[in-house]
């Protein structure tokens, strides 16, 4: 018997995205997608014991707290926070709707004390960076509106922000330039002594020297880095692309992957990432070998 997929019967679409590795690399959580209802899902990495963390929400960035605890997510306007144990989600912004604004993009500080986030305000595309404890208290804005920051992402030591579609590359947590310019997407280096960032192709900055080099200009899009250094993932065409850290060289697509699917994400030698058109979670070690499926959405 013939079996049609979803779209065609008319049903609505399947997806699975936005896969993130726990700190410890056994757990990988994702988003399931049933037209515009969605669920967070976790998934062993073995592709086992697959349960449902939070249902019916609308998440687009899931983040993991450092100990493996909670994940903080955004959904409608705000930011939540949802802990393993409970399985009970807590919201952590009050933004209002009706007042056109909207918080999302979160990020754990190292020590999980403090999440940054990127919050719509006054305007269209008019987004500012606030931080606030991670329990939802003392939020307060650190860069302003007129920059149009995206995506804060905490340094390794926790005393600086990576920012995307800004004017300045990092800053301080009050605000403060550290390295000036703009990357469609930035990221650390595990060790936080380089950023990666992409803008006409992908290129790494030594923060201790003050240098850039472009290691290919085919790559683009949202970026990750390998823990231990030696791989660097990014868009690629309509693909995850993977590159070596080092060189740029060993330039490859991850097999049937989707980079409208969310940035890869690395753990303890293996790699994550959405199968093409978002049919699933698949899984390959880090350099791009032995893919396999995590789950099957469509």
């Amino acid at each position: 018997m013939l079996v049609l997929p979803a779209a065609v019967r008319g049903a609505p679409p399947v997806r699975d995205f936005g896969a993130v590795f726990s700190p410890d690399g056994t757990t990988v959580a994702f988003v399931h997608a049933v037209g515009g209802i969605g669920s967070i899902d976790l998934v062993d990495r073995d592709g086992t014991n697959r349960r449902t963390l939070v249902s019916r929400v609308s998440p687009q960035h899931l983040a993991w707290s450092p100990d493996g605890s909670s994940l903080a997510y955004d959904s409608g306007e705000s930011i939540w926070r949802v802990d393993l144990a409970t399985g009970t989600p807590v919201r952590l912004t009050t933004d209002d709707p009706s007042d056109d604004v909207e918080s999302w993009q979160p990020s754990w500080s190292p020590d999980g004390q403090t999440i940054a986030y990127t919050r719509f305000q006054t305007c269209f595309r008019c987004t500012a960076i606030w931080l606030m404890s991670n329990d939802g208290t003392s939020p307060r804005q650190i860069y302003d509106i007129d920059l149009e920051p995206r995506r804060p992402i905490f340094s390794p030591d926790g005393t600086r922000l990576a920012l995307s579609l800004a004017n300045d590359l990092v800053i301080d947590l009050a605000g403060h330039s550290i390295v000036a310019g703009g990357g469609a997407y930035t990221i650390w280096s595990p060790r936080g002594t380089y950023i990666a960032y992409t803008g006409n192709g992908l290129w790494i900055r030594n923060l201790e020297t003050d240098t850039a080099r472009r290691l290919t200009p085919y790559m683009g899009g949202q970026v990750a880095w390998s823990p231990d250094g030696k791989w660097i993932a990014a868009g690629l065409r309509s693909s995850v692309g993977l590159v070596r850290a080092r060189d740029g060289s060993h330039l490859r697509k991850l097999p049937s992957s989707d980079v409208n699917g969310g940035p890869a994400s690395f753990s303890h030698g293996f790699v994550v990432y959405a199968h093409t058109t978002e049919c699933g979670i698949d899984i390959a070690r880090q350099n791009g070998t032995n893919a396999r499926r995590l789950t099957r959405a469509c």
